[in-house]
């Protein structure tokens, strides 16, 4: 692939088989993304003034094309990656070994998650737009932090029989696992403080107690959480975990918000608090799901879906 000057969209299809302007990958995109949907519609008519760059150069690459030109990958503005799932072992290696600019936004668009391994999640994960971008500075990033099938039934199994075992350690570890990626990811664009609302107790703390953040319960004293809060604003611990709505109202420090394991409604409105608390439109804010929930949001057309990811 050549070089390409820095008004570039990549689009990464790894059988060269995507129709760019198909109304699924546009769908997808419209999810979360809606003002990068609209730029995309406006360079499909030729009409550029929504997207931050003129004129707009559109290349279609595989993922292998893409690796060969490693050095140059902070040249492109946005890189989508389609049916990354059936990369090659040797390209989900490289994908690993050359990871890409953190400033440049990935989306991956096809492959169900269960397809995903590792090494594409990590390759995704740390492809992002930095908040300040005006193309997306009011917008929320979507991450998927799934439990597989089998950890999901071993983690009840193991908190019904008392969550002590080193069944369900081992489970909740691969789970927050997964998580701590996310605070590492906040420690990379942000230098302010990472909240996570987590309604499942037992994993709320094992999240603050593995990323070493403050925990907020509702048997918390009145004083230790007042402290926590203070020290969150302070910046002395990097962040807290809180298991009520209600106490995201005193969360106006945050700078980066992750919603763990939430059911969907209770999702939608911590996320509204969160935004409301901070009171800047700028609040760089990650919401996460996990297969806790029992609500099935897969379906991007749901009401509720539209209304808490757009």
């Amino acid at each position: 692939m050549q070089s390409a000057a820095r008004s570039s969209l990549v689009v990464v299809d790894s059988r060269r088989q995507i129709p760019l302007w198909e109304e699924g990958l546009l769908r997808i995109f419209g999810d979360s993304f809606p003002r990068v949907v609209s730029g995309l519609a406006a360079m499909q008519q030729g009409q550029t003034s929504l997207f931050p760059w003129e004129p707009p150069e559109v290349t279609i690459a595989t993922y292998s094309e893409l690796a060969r030109a490693i050095d140059d990958l902070d040249l492109f503005d946005l890189v989508v990656f389609d049916d990354v799932a059936s990369l090659s072992l040797r390209g989900r290696g490289a994908i690993l070994e050359h990871p890409p600019p953190s400033h440049a936004l990935g989306i991956h668009v096809g492959g169900s998650p269960p397809e995903l391994d590792e090494a594409v999640t990590a390759f995704v994960g740390r492809i992002i737009y930095p908040p300040q971008n005006p193309l997306l500075v009011e917008q929320d990033y979507v991450v998927r932090v799934d439990l597989e099938p089998m950890e999901r039934r071993l983690y009840e199994t193991a908190s019904r029989e008392g969550g002590d075992s080193d069944l369900s350690r081992q489970v909740v570890l691969n789970a927050h696992g997964k998580v701590v990626a996310i605070a590492e990811l906040a420690e990379v664009v942000s230098e302010g403080s990472l909240l996570i609302y987590c309604p499942h107790e037992p994993l709320a703390r094992r999240l603050a107690h593995s990323i070493g953040l403050g925990l907020i319960t509702p048997h918390t004293p009145v004083f230790e959480k007042a402290r926590s809060l203070a020290d969150v604003v302070a910046g002395s611990i990097p962040g807290a975990v809180l298991t009520r709505l209600e106490d995201i109202a005193g969360t106006s420090a945050a700078t980066l918000a992750v919603i763990v394991s939430a059911p969907l409604r209770a999702a939608r409105r911590a996320r509204n608090l969160f935004k409301s608390s901070a009171g800047s439109a700028s609040i760089f804010q990650i919401v996460v799901r996990d297969t806790f929930e029992e609500a099935d949001i897969d379906d991007p057309d749901a009401p509720e879906q539209q209304e808490l990811f757009t």
